[in-house]
């Protein structure tokens, strides 16, 4: 005898507006232009699109459409059961096709039902999982923290976790109506360790110290609680950290927040700044400014310099400036270098005398006449009146 169909979904079919707990039922959001998954099927994301689409048909209460639990029903084509069916199947056919990339579209598009493209999808991209499960694995163990906050290395690694474990479940036990092995157990126990491991592996090295207390413990604790201790070493540091930055006068800054017609301004106030000293824009001096420069105001009349107004010193140095590179540019190479020689052959000659006759008067007549000799080769204008390098000091 024929199995009977489901007598209670059978009733709810027959009637014009199925029960919203009914698998027929469709509300008025569920249209055939509706999206249910963000990412698109291309074939390399297979088993994430399959996992998203499982979640969201099963929201629907659609899911019996794909995995052929609702099939056509054996009825008259012409009866309000089948027009139920008809009609939510093909808004299932739908939703699969607006998931899906532009080529894959094209090739499950005259499909008769969503069992066969739901299927034919499963065949086609559900292949060998060796070589995703070889770069999940490969990425885990490359993992690391770096420059990356704690939660957010984390949560990189969590999400690779959950997908190798969508490649490659953990086994289920066969006993009933529960384990009674403690395989499964075990086989948890197992995978809560090695995540364990590859998350403190990615650690950085200021945690070493935390990291070694934890693998001390026994039993290892779950990955959620490692996580949660190294959370909390974080941000001991980040407080320890911002209360040295406090402690500091030198670094210590205040940041004023005003609101200014409907605009807010930041404005920082360092503390500890080197007062700066003012300098004169006329002499360049420091101390003082071009409102009180004696250079171009003049020297008040208390004001002494060595017996000398500042007027006075002014000229004098002015006029010995000129004077001095008048006589440089009055003596030529030549001059300069007769004028030395002769002062070498001097020299030697008082050295000898000194050491013949250190007693006598030959030797102030030589020196005189050896004086004589040096004068008649100077220029003549820098022998008579004051020396060119001279100045009247004294007035």
């Amino acid at each position: 005898m024929a199995p009977q169909p489901n007598s209670s979904a059978s009733a709810n079919a027959v009637n014009d507006d199925p029960l919203p707990s009914s698998p027929y039922y469709l509300h008025p959001s569920d249209n055939s232009s509706l999206i249910l998954v963000p990412e698109p099927l291309t074939g390399d994301n297979f088993h994430s699109w399959f996992r998203s689409m499982d979640m969201a048909l099963t929201i629907k209460n659609k899911l019996g459409f794909v995995d052929g639990s609702i099939r056509e029903p054996k009825v008259n084509p012409r009866s309000s059961l089948h027009a139920h069916w008809k009609r939510c199947n093909t808004v299932v056919i739908t939703w699969i096709l607006n998931c899906v990339s532009k080529q894959i579209h094209a090739s499950v598009l005259y499909k008769p039902t969503a069992y066969i493209i739901w299927k034919e999808l499963q065949e086609k991209f559900s292949q060998s999982n060796g070589p995703q499960i070889f770069q999940l694995e490969k990425d885990i163990s490359s993992l690391t923290q770096n420059q990356n906050p704690m939660s957010e290395y984390y949560t990189l690694l969590q999400g690779l976790w959950e997908e190798l474990l969508n490649y490659s479940p953990n086994p289920v036990c066969n006993c009933s109506p529960s384990c009674s092995c403690g395989a499964i157990t075990k086989t948890l126990e197992k995978y809560e360790q090695r995540c364990v491991m590859q998350f403190l592996m990615g650690l950085n090295e200021s945690f070493a110290p935390v990291r070694g207390q934890i693998l001390l413990m026994d039993p290892m604790p779950p990955i959620n609680k490692v996580f949660s201790l190294i959370r909390q070493e974080e941000r001991q540091r980040s407080i320890g950290s911002l209360n040295a930055s406090l402690s500091n006068p030198f670094v210590e800054s205040t940041t004023l927040l005003c609101k200014s017609e409907g605009t807010k301004t930041v404005r920082s106030r360092q503390f500890f700044q080197k007062k700066e000293r003012p300098q004169c824009t006329h002499c360049g001096l420091l101390d003082h400014t071009i409102d009180k420069c004696y250079k171009l105001h003049r020297f008040p009349p208390c004001y002494k310099t060595q017996g000398k107004n500042p007027a006075a010193n002014q000229t004098s140095l002015t006029s010995f400036g000129q004077t001095a590179g008048a006589v440089t540019n009055e003596f030529s190479n030549l001059q300069l270098s007769q004028v030395q020689a002769q002062c070498e052959q001097l020299l030697a000659l008082l050295n000898n005398k000194a050491l013949s006759n250190p007693i006598g008067h030959a030797s102030n007549s030589h020196h005189q006449a050896s004086a004589n000799t040096v004068s008649s080769n100077l220029p003549s204008s820098s022998m008579t009146g004051l020396h060119p390098l001279e100045d009247d000091w004294t007035g």
